[in-house]
């Protein structure tokens, strides 16, 4: 099999994992602009303040990039609030982890692991990730929280800033 191919192979799989994790998951689908696979479904949320849960609509869009750049995922639901302060990028895709940090811990899975496990990895990953920050967005609509809190953790914004708390945050790991 090709290095093309294998990697087609791969985004597939990582685009079907992250199918499962959804309720009433539609089709995948191919995106143009490079090889991309798209997923569109229903993110079961937990809904901290109505002590319930919630499904959020979301697209989950994997490329032959995906050992280092995260999947874009996207939320429809008019409850997420917009822009950089609340980890939403300029296209409207979420900011649900630091690119660096996801391309080392991608690379160390891969290294010592099949393919199909850092796939496995990496779906649970972008899922669980998501999920987290569109808890966040939930809570702060239901509670009418205008900005970000000082207290939930989150990556600064910009590259450098960012870098350099990873930086940081490897240091200590030693």
């Amino acid at each position: 099999m090709t290095d093309a191919l294998f990697e087609q192979s791969a985004v597939f799989n990582l685009t079907t994992a992250i199918r499962d994790d959804l309720l009433n998951p539609g089709a995948l689908f191919q995106r143009p602009g490079g090889f991309q696979i798209g997923v569109h479904g229903l993110l079961l949320l937990h809904d901290f303040a109505a002590e319930t849960t919630y499904p959020a609509n979301c697209i989950f869009i994997a490329s032959t990039e995906w050992r280092h750049v995260p999947p874009k995922v996207f939320c429809s639901e008019s409850w997420l609030k917009k822009g950089i302060d609340w980890h939403v990028l300029p296209d409207g895709s979420l900011c649900y982890e630091f690119f660096k940090r996801w391309a080392d811990r991608v690379s160390i899975v891969n290294t010592s692991n099949e393919v199909h496990d850092t796939v496995q990895y990496a779906a649970r990953w972008c899922v669980n990730g998501s999920r987290r920050l569109l808890e966040k967005h939930l809570f702060a609509d239901r509670q009418n929280i205008k900005a970000w809190p000082k207290q939930w953790d989150a990556w600064p914004h910009g590259i450098q800033a960012a870098s350099f708390q990873y930086d940081q945050e490897l240091k200590r790991a030693g």
